[in-house]
């Protein structure tokens, strides 16, 4: 069926983030009526059991996270569940990045940077190692200069990890550290 492949589901998934977006930024209410209908409308397909909608627990964590009730602990605990849920699957590594940049950005529209950092680094390391995104990987090194690094004198790096942009790997090709 068309309407539940795998690049409709990608259409709707990304709306939905959209929406979600537009809402956090402006307030209007509109936004998050579209976002709800778009991700429950992809819960609906995931229930009848399509595999094409594995990053319904990332809109389900942008959901959780809009709620005013919400604490930062909260949050960190719904994008965890959706990162596990993702990496549960496996090979799936532009929903991990995406999950793991939606969550650093959350975080850092919050203030929350220190809590932000370790998920953009991941995100950053998946979209350049594992799926090859170097644009995207630049983009959100970009967006997120301001806070995530911290210079190191004179390119001095005593451990000897490599370094990508400014972020630290151990180990050469290792997770970035936290």
């Amino acid at each position: 069926d068309i309407e539940e492949s795998i690049l409709a589901m990608q259409w709707q998934f990304n709306g939905s983030l959209i929406y979600y977006e537009r809402y956090r930024d402006t307030g209007k209410r509109m936004y998050l009526k579209k976002a709800r209908k778009l991700r429950r409308y992809l819960e609906q397909v995931q229930a009848r059991g399509n595999p094409n909608v594995s990053f319904v627990s990332i809109l389900q964590a942008e959901e959780g996270s809009i709620q005013k009730s919400s604490t930062v602990e909260f949050i960190v605990s719904a994008y965890d569940s959706a990162i596990a849920i993702i990496v549960a699957k496996g090979k799936q590594a532009r929903v991990e990045a995406m999950a793991n940049e939606r969550a650093g950005l959350v975080l850092a529209k919050l203030g929350c940077h220190a809590q932000a950092k370790p998920y953009l680094e991941r995100a950053m390391w998946i979209y350049r190692h594992q799926w090859g995104a170097t644009a995207k990987f630049e983009w959100l090194q970009e967006v997120s200069s301001h806070f995530l690094y911290q210079p190191h004198p004179e390119g001095h790096n005593p451990r000897g990890e490599e370094l990508v942009g400014e972020v630290l790997l151990i180990g050469g090709d290792d997770v970035p550290a936290f």
